[in-house]
């Protein structure tokens, strides 16, 4: 038995099948050649030009020297109290003119929770339900109480 046979013969036990006798072959197609058209790639536009996003006072980048407008302590509150309290000094440090507030809520180190009740409340309520004037919310630097506080900015009025 020749090595081609055997080389058929193993291929057709894998289930391979021959390709037929009259299929051209590679050398003796003909290829049709066309010029390739290009279109230029969809750009979309960019979102601060299709989109008015309002304005906010907050800073590039917060240095040491950043002091907020505003600031509120809810050490001590409920969970109700805290949001409470919260809701009513953000519209009144709003309508002050303010652009940022800070939110102290603590760490939580004597709470019987874990991380403390009203760090994750207080953070919850402003991703969720902040009334429409907040522009963006993010924890403290260290130097403004880390973790256990929040950066409130404001849109410009």
């Amino acid at each position: 038995m020749s090595e081609e046979n055997e080389f058929l013969s193993k291929m057709q036990s894998l289930g391979v099948k021959p390709l037929k006798k009259d299929a051209p072959s590679a050398a003796k197609r003909t290829v049709r050649t066309q010029p390739i058209q290009l279109q230029k790639p969809f750009v979309p536009k960019s979102p601060s030009k299709s989109f008015n996003r309002p304005k906010s006072s907050r800073p590039k980048k917060i240095t040491r020297q950043f002091e907020p407008d505003w600031t509120i302590d809810l050490h001590g509150c409920t969970g109700d109290e805290a949001i409470d309290l919260l809701e009513r000094e953000l519209h009144h440090a709003w309508q002050k003119g303010y652009s940022s507030m800070l939110v102290i809520t603590g760490k939580g180190l004597n709470s019987s929770v874990k991380g403390g009740v009203l760090p994750p409340r207080v953070m919850d309520w402003l991703d969720e339900d902040s009334p429409s004037f907040v522009y963006s919310i993010e924890h403290a630097p260290i130097y403004l109480g880390g973790t256990g506080a929040i950066l409130v900015f404001f849109e410009k009025n």
